[in-house]
């Protein structure tokens, strides 16, 4: 059986605090799959890739809330079999969340 990619984005504000997100990170990046963070900032102007907490990052005028984020990773990143879109808040309690997320699908 081939090996399905998957990628998971997570949305940011860049007002926001970074703790949540940091934990968040934490708790992926250990699984089998690619993360994105979409940072939405108020003062950009262009989007720009960069990095956070070692992590691929697209930074990104704040238009479309986490939606507009979600949607910006999408448009770039089309050769997934997998998208796994969250907001920096949530929390992943149980590290086969993802292998049972896709199996659902």
């Amino acid at each position: 059986m081939t090996k399905k990619k998957i990628l998971i984005t997570i949305s940011h504000y860049n007002k926001r605090k970074k703790n949540d997100l940091k934990s968040l990170i934490k708790s992926i990046q250990n699984q089998s799959c690619d993360l994105l963070i979409v940072i939405n900032d108020d003062n950009c102007v262009l989007e720009r890739n960069d990095t956070f907490y070692n992590t691929k990052t697209l930074i990104r005028p704040n238009t479309g809330m986490n939606i507009g984020a979600w949607n910006a990773s999408f448009l770039k990143n089309r050769n997934y079999d997998f998208y796994l879109f969250l907001q920096d808040e949530c929390q992943v309690l149980d590290s086969t969340f993802i292998d049972k997320y896709i199996y659902e699908l």
